[in-house]
């Protein structure tokens, strides 16, 4: 097999601005599903000056390398049930691993991020660069960022099952039982 260098995430200057993918540590306490959060207003819109909101995604922290730890915690059962049972992530979530938690660096941690726990705060031009009470960790790299933003929008965007009214599906349920003749 081949090895490849691959960066996920890179250190942000203080003086940096807001972008896609930045990940922040929230200050929102008793609720562990809000603990991070990351940017997903498109780039784009930073960049010709159309944010009057950012819009982001929550997070989990999860310290350990088990999942099994963490899973007591809500929502997290349902997340921890369909993980031994499909042995997959399910669509809504994603898995973030080996960040480093400032300022120190030195303990490694991983993210849980929730495409449905969403949120938004006010942009302050005059503070572009800064989310006030949170302390901004890292940026994504491409093409992660990327992956992140397709993700979110697969799941968000879904269009769904058509609610059909349950008269109309009996009536053509028995259309098609009555229908031998197959064409093609």
């Amino acid at each position: 097999g081949k090895f490849y260098n691959f960066n996920a995430y890179f250190g942000v200057g203080e003086n940096e601005p807001i972008r896609t993918g930045d990940i922040f540590k929230t200050n929102i306490t008793g609720e562990p599903d809000k603990q991070y959060a990351i940017v997903i207003t498109p780039l784009c819109d930073f960049v010709n000056d159309r944010v009057d909101y950012i819009k982001f995604v929550y997070a989990h922290r999860v310290d350990t390398e088990t999942f099994s730890q963490i899973a007591s915690m809500e929502p997290t059962k349902k997340f921890i049930k369909y993980l031994e049972e499909k042995q997959k992530m399910p669509d809504k979530f994603y898995k973030l691993c080996f960040l480093k938690d400032p300022p120190d660096f030195e303990n490694l941690f991983h993210l849980i991020v929730n495409f449905q726990h969403t949120g938004g705060v006010k942009f302050n031009p005059g503070e572009t660069n800064k989310i006030s009470g949170w302390q901004r960790v890292c940026r994504l790299d491409s093409p992660l960022v990327g992956d992140i933003m397709q993700s979110y929008a697969s799941v968000s965007s879904r269009i769904g099952v058509p609610d059909i009214p349950e008269e109309v599906a009996k009536k053509e349920a028995e259309r098609l039982k009555g229908n031998t003749a197959t064409t093609l």
